[in-house]
């Protein structure tokens, strides 16, 4: 591009004047009104920046910001319209009156002087004036003015030097001498271009392609409603789904469709050949209003334009002849044998030779003309069969979108449609038609009434023996009236208004006929009306379809998300052969909410009894047992995975009274299924105690009493007994109440009370209350009231596990005795290892959690888009690579998939919402350093090879590119050089877009003929919502594209050529452009663009393809090369052979016109991806869900400690290895999986599912097994062999209930989910909700704690497990005492 500054065009009028008021208003209002981004009554700096100054996208900030600050008078933050327009005001040239242009100029010097007034002294510095200048034209402009500013701050010409005052500013203003141009006309030429309107170009090229004015053009041009032309529009548009042509159809496809079939080749030929290769909408609607409203005269002269010499506007008589015989007759049997039926079989005998002697002799040598033509052939029988053809064609195809003209089309059309039915299927359905309108349709049509009844000749279904029929032959005496019937009505069949019950007693071919659906459909189309009365077979024991006739009709009812039931007015039809799921998509399909058709069970219920529900069984519909009376209920599950109507209602008690006597439980009335009210994000406390309360072991010990005899009232590590009253007073009342819900907030005083943690209203952990609430009821109920004194444990040190083990958990025993203890407290063993001299320690813990990690595999599946450099659609792919691995390991397990080990490929991620690339990694970037979430796109480079070596020292030239070295040793930054100073340095422009300048030549290193890459974003013009008075604006969109370059050598024709080459695809392009197919431009010419330039594809010519590339910055969205002052969008990039003046990593436009779009792009194909097999295959691998096992392994599995420990046997700090076993398995074992992963960085919730089994959880693979000492008692006496050791039935699980966090991390909801001993069901427990939930939903990904029974456990009364203390219980009067003490000592457990 060099220095030069020239133009070829202009991007707007340089003296254009201001908009009109109004506009300007409106846009202040529009970004003003409520919702806008705005913080009150006036419009702040952001909006002032991009919105009122979106015509500069690089408009600089500090400037921005300081000319709204002059603005805003009130200097309130929000600017007001005043303010703004008496900005703009500033601007405009005054002509006429001397005084008003006076009054102007002085404003508009005020306004200058308050802006370059940075510090608001009323003195200009000249520092902060240099400042201005490098922010309003660049640093390189500072040499050419200081010259300038010399003699402006000339000290010997200031009143207070070396300041300048107003009265000095005012002198040189009025003044304007040339030199000082550069402070005073960066203001108009911003104003001048603010609150312009967008191009009237732009709306006309978009009204034209509007959907609205193509119907309004069609509509003037054709016959056709606009109603029909909706309708075809709607059949057009799922016909492009498979068109590979954009906005039009194939001809070949679309004649082959709709035409073959029914003309012969030589006509089908002669369409295509007549519309060309692609139809588009206005030529589709035109053909077929032709064919179906034309006159006969106007058919045939549209006939004539199709087959005519396009030389000599004249026709053949053989190709006439041929055109008449176009339609070949279709002998088909009559509807009737005595009513004469000319639509189905007109004609039939005629041959060409006696077509070609039916027309006029003593023609033109090159045929008939168009008058002619039409003449000869509109009495001719074989083409009246044509043009009936033709109109059928129309009419009976498209949906049905065309009525039909003329009663024998429509008489046509049935005939045909009503021969689909010849040979019954299961799938077929019938439609009753009032008998009174079907005779009207067959005196008009002259079609025989007999049909629709047992009497026709048409076919007709077989109807149960009880339907009483009539054969319809009164309807033949009945009064020709021909003329078109009004809409159908089928009123009078309904038994009341608005029903679909069908009037009793009513007789086949007196009161109704049966007609096949599409005959139904085709009569519907044409005269609207109804109701519809659809009916299908069933299947007899025989085999035997027979139509049901009668079907019952039930209303339909839902329920809401409290379990009410909402009576609606639709009713579903229910036949014998329903299924209930069939039944239960209608009911949802009529209430319109099919999206819950996965979550909803249906119920039915008499009308009259509406408390009489019973849940239908999902596999088959009792159809014996539902009546009339009936009524369908569509039960829709709640997100918890709950059914609204299962909550819960007085029933029989628990257990029986043997068994209650045993385990000396009193009666319970609501059996627990009491919900707790949500005192503010108290959901993780409800859901932890609702799962403690239906530990059955914890719960039978507080409801019997137990838990009075234990209370420790002087244990200082408690809370005086307090808290376990508390939590036992909750639970009586959970277990006694008759109410369906509580409010535990005297529970939860409680808890804040005692822990600071838990007294807000802040969301908490589940696992932390459950933590401190178990820890502190152990310690208020702990029998031992003097704890001995701490001592130091001894590790193993070679001696037997069953001896340490037992050791740690007496001393652990003889300072904790509780109920926790006794069903929580497990014990693991932890074995250190040393790996200096491999000395085994192991030390054995109690544990009330069991905590395991979710593990994580070492290998990582990463899904990737490979974008191919020939076209190819874009393959989306899912690499498996070591989780340590590099960038360059992605790269080979590309070319492993491709098949190509020699493919030069680019890993890059996209910002895909911007729609430009955001990283490019190098070979050596580690996978681990990439994110999740981040779209990965694999580019395929085309082999493009490096140019001659060029002198690393050689002089560098204006366009070079170059490499920046910096100080700090990573990878010189690359830029281009601008400006060749005469001191021999050299000012850059990064490809950022940032400018510098006066680097040395030792600085920057020579990149021409060395290959680098560019990126280029798709853009294209798009209406904002919100804008200030232009809603034109240009979007980013689509997948980047990266392409290698050698600069100074790639020319811009083969920079077209390489995008051309991977986006023809998509617009199926064909020929690649010669050369010489674009203008050319003088050397060195700047091509500026703006909005209205890329939209209207002004510069499409100076390039020869369908596109423009264009310079722009890394975000896309202005010029690299222009000043921000010009406003440039980009300057374009010639198709020529002049190598292109880029470096690399620099952005490139593929700008798209509203014409190229519109009528050429195809979304389809460029919304196509191909599937990689590795795709699906590895997705089941990185969907796979983890078990409950995998996770104990990898908590059991050895690991290295991150610290040394302390050896035994070495005496010293040593490396060493780490492995934990499960010693002692609790009755209840509570398990942690530990979604919630922190590290120094990050803070992320696993969603993975973890498959857990609901029963049978057999921990014996993971306990430790017990050392023995070889002896004879350990063998057995006769055989020899070690004596197995008998199983151990003490290991084995249940599941009852589970804590959920759904949600994110920090701002989840907890629920839990209960198996409720009473009636054998799993319930879900949602704050004050208690409902039924399925089995199979309990596991799900959600699943965060655990609780698990031991199955020995299950039958044993809680004084077996923990026998009764010996103190004296607290009575009533105590434990109230304790909850109503507010001042008693208080001990915190955190």
């Amino acid at each position: 591009m060099g220095n030069t500054t020239s133009t070829l065009e202009t991007t707007q009028p340089a003296d254009a004047d201001l908009e009109p008021y109004d506009r300007l208003h409106e846009g202040f209002r529009r970004l003003t009104q409520p919702g806008a981004a705005t913080r009150g009554l006036g419009m702040d700096k952001s909006t002032f920046r991009y919105m009122v100054l979106a015509y500069f996208p690089r408009f600089p900030k500090t400037l921005a910001d300081r000319v709204f600050d002059v603005l805003n008078l009130e200097h309130s933050g929000l600017l007001q319209l005043n303010e703004l327009l008496a900005g703009l005001e500033l601007s405009r040239t005054i002509t006429g009156d001397a005084k008003l242009q006076q009054a102007y100029k002085e404003k508009q010097c005020k306004l200058l002087f308050a802006i370059y007034d940075y510090n608001d002294t009323g003195l200009l510095q000249r520092d902060v004036l240099e400042r201005f200048v490098i922010v309003v034209y660049g640093a390189m402009r500072v040499p050419v003015v200081e010259p300038v500013l010399d003699v402006l701050f000339d000290a010997s010409s200031l009143a207070q030097p070396p300041f300048l005052t107003y009265t000095e500013f005012h002198a040189r203003f009025h003044a304007h001498p040339a030199e000082l141009d550069f402070l005073f006309s960066w203001v108009g030429t911003v104003a001048r271009r603010l609150g312009r309107g967008p191009d009237p170009a732009i709306g006309l090229l978009q009204d034209a392609y509007s959907a609205v004015a193509m119907r309004e053009r069609i509509r003037a041009d054709t016959p056709l409603t606009l109603d029909e032309i909706c309708q075809l529009e709607k059949w057009f548009q799922r016909a492009l789904v498979t068109s590979p042509s954009g906005r039009r159809l194939e001809t070949t496809s679309f004649v082959e469709s709709a035409l073959a079939e029914h003309m012969t080749p030589f006509f089908c030929d002669g369409v295509v050949r007549f519309v060309g290769p692609r139809l588009d909408f206005y030529q589709f609607c035109l053909l077929l209003a032709v064919f179906a409203r034309e006159s006969t005269e106007a058919k045939l002269a549209y006939l004539f334009r199709i087959f005519a010499d396009p030389l000599y506007h004249r026709m053949a008589p053989e190709a006439a002849a041929q055109v008449a015989l176009s339609a070949p007759p279709r002998h088909l049997p009559r509807d009737s044998s005595h009513l004469e039926s000319p639509v189905i079989d007109i004609g039939g005998c005629e041959t060409l030779a006696s077509v070609i002697a039916a027309l006029p002799t003593g023609l033109d040598a090159h045929g008939l003309s168009s008058a002619e033509f039409v003449a000869a052939m509109k009495d001719l029988v074989p083409v009246q069969r044509l043009l009936q053809r033709l109109a059928y064609v129309a009419c009976a195809q498209f949906n049905g979108s065309l009525k039909p003209s003329d009663a024998a089309t429509e008489h046509y059309i049935v005939h045909m449609r009503w021969l689909e039915y010849t040979v019954p299927e299961a799938g077929h359905s019938w439609h009753l038609l009032d008998t009174a309108w079907w005779h009207k349709w067959c005196n008009y049509t002259s079609f025989h009434v007999l049909n629709g009844t047992s009497g026709g000749t048409l076919p007709f279904p077989t109807l149960p023996a009880s339907i009483v029929q009539t054969s319809g032959v009164q309807g033949l005496h009945a009064a020709a009236d021909q003329t078109r019937p009004p809409r159908i009505n089928n009123w009078g069949l309904q038994l009341r208004a608005g029903s679909r019950r069908l009037k009793p007693n009513m007789v086949v071919g007196q009161h109704f006929h049966l007609v096949p659906e599409p005959v139904y459909t085709a009569l519907v189309a044409w005269y609207n009306g109804g109701p519809r009365f659809a009916r299908s077979y069933v299947q007899l024991d025989d085999g035997r379809l027979e139509l049901e006739l009668f079907p019952l009709v039930l209303r339909v009812a839902k329920t809401n998300a409290r379990g009410d039931v909402a009576l609606s007015g639709e009713e579903v039809l229910v036949g014998a052969s329903t299924t209930a799921t069939t039944a239960l998509q209608d009911c949802c399909q009529a209430l319109v909410c099919r999206e819950v058709l996965a979550k909803s069970r249906l119920w039915t219920f008499r009308h009259d009894l509406p408390a009489s529900k019973v849940l239908l069984p999902a596999t088959a519909l009792p159809y014996t047992q539902l009546s009339h009376d009936s009524v369908l209920l569509v039960e829709v599950q709640d997100s918890d995975g709950s059914w609204p109507l299962s909550q819960p209602e007085e029933s029989a008690d628990e257990v029986s009274s043997e068994e209650r006597q045993v385990r000396g439980v009193p009666k319970s009335h609501s059996h627990g299924l009491v919900g707790l009210d949500n005192l503010g994000n108290t959901c993780y406390m409800s859901s932890a105690i609702q799962c403690l309360s239906h530990s059955r072991l914890l719960s039978d010990y507080f409801r019997t009493g137990l838990y009075r005899h234990d209370i420790n009232v002087h244990n200082k590590l408690g809370m005086q007994g307090k808290l376990a009253a508390a939590f036992g007073s909750l639970l009586g009342q959970v277990w006694t109440t008759t109410k369906t819900h509580l409010s535990p907030a005297q529970f939860k005083a409680a808890l804040g009370k005692f822990n600071s943690h838990f007294d807000n209203d802040d969301q908490h952990d589940a696992q932390e209350l459950l933590a401190f609430l178990l820890s502190g009821l152990s310690e208020d109920l702990n029998r031992v009231t003097e704890p001995p004194t701490s001592a130091p444990l001894a590790d193993s040190h070679g001696r037997r596990d069953v001896v340490v083990a037992d050791e740690w958990w007496q001393q652990f025993l003889q300072r904790e005795v509780s109920i926790v203890v006794a069903l929580f407290m497990g014990q693991y063993k932890s074995l250190l290892t040393c790996s200096t001299c491999h000395f085994e320690s192991a030390s054995f813990e109690p544990f009330t959690f069991l905590q395991l990690p979710l593990p994580e595999s070492t290998t990582r599946h990463m899904v990737a888009t490979i974008v191919f450099h020939g076209g190819r659609p874009p393959l989306r792919c899912t690499l498996e690579l070591d989780r340590d691995g590099s960038v360059a390991d992605a790269k080979d397990e590309v070319r492993r998939l491709l098949g190509a080990p020699a493919a030069s490929l680019l890993v890059a991620s996209i910002k895909g919402r911007e729609g430009i690339v955001h990283s490019v990694y190098a070979d050596g970037h580690k996978l681990a350093q990439l994110r999740e979430d981040d779209p990965l796109v694999v580019y395929e480079m085309e082999a493009v090879a490096p140019s001659a070596v060029v002198d690393p020292t050689a002089p560098l030239r204006v366009g070079d590119a170059v490499g920046v070295q910096n100080d700090r040793g990573s990878p010189p930054s690359h830029a281009r050089i601008t400006r060749c100073n005469a001191n021999g340095t050299y000012d850059i422009a990064f490809w950022t877009g940032k400018r510098d300048v006066g680097y040395s030549r030792t600085r920057l290193l020579q990149y021409a003929g060395q290959i680098v890459h560019v990126y280029l974003v798709h853009r294209r013009m798009e209406h904002s919502n919100v804008y200030f008075t232009d809603p034109c604006v240009l979007r980013l969109f689509g997948t980047p594209l990266v392409l290698p370059v050698v600069p100074s050598v790639t020319t811009g024709y083969a920079l077209y050529v390489a995008v051309w080459q991977r986006l023809h695809r998509i617009f199926h392009w064909t020929a690649l452009p010669l050369p010489e197919a674009g203008e050319v431009l003088p050397d060195d010419a700047r091509v500026p663009s703006s909005v209205g330039t890329v939209a209207l594809g002004r510069h499409l010519g100076y390039t020869g393809f369908g596109f423009c590339l264009r310079l722009v910055t890394m975000d896309g969205l202005a010029c690299s090369r222009c000043d921000w002052l010009a406003g440039c969008r980009g300057c374009l990039v010639s198709s020529d052979d002049r190598p292109v003046a880029v470096c690399g990593r620099e952005t490139l436009a593929i700008d798209w016109d509203i014409a190229t779009m519109t009528e050429e792009y195809d979304a389809g194909e460029a919304s196509k991806v191909e599937v990689h097999p590795s795709f699906v295959e590895n997705r089941t691998k990185v969907e796979a869900p983890l078990s409950i096992v995998s996770c104990l392994q990898e908590f059991t599995t050895t690991e290295p400690m991150d610290e040394v420990a302390y050896c035994g046997r070495c005496k010293v700090l040593s490396p060493a290895t780490k492995k934990m076993d499960l010693w002692r398995l609790p009755p209840l074992l509570v398990i942690q999986l530990k979604r919630f992963q922190y590290t120094a960085t990050t803070r992320k919730k696993l969603r993975q599912l973890v498959h857990f089994p609901m029963r049978g959880l057999d921990l014996g693979q993971f306990l430790v097994q017990p050392q023995t000492t070889p002896g004879l008692e350990h063998w057995q006496f006769l055989g020899g062999k070690l004596a197995p050791r008998p199983a151990d039935t003490n290991c084995v699980y249940d599941l009852y209930a589970v804590i959920n966090h759904m949600g994110a991390l920090g701002a989840g909801h907890y629920v839990a989910n209960v198996f409720c001993e009473s009636d054998r069901k799993w319930k879900c427990f949602n704050d004050h909700l208690c409902r039924d939930i399925d089995e199979r939903d309990v596991l799900s990904a959600s699943a965060y704690i655990l609780f698990y029974t031991r199955r020995d456990m299950k039958s044993l009364p809680v004084q077996h497990v923990f026998p009764s203390g010996t103190g004296a219980p607290l009575s009533d009067e105590d434990i109230a005492a304790m909850l109503s003490d507010r001042d008693g000592s208080r001990c915190t457990i955190s």
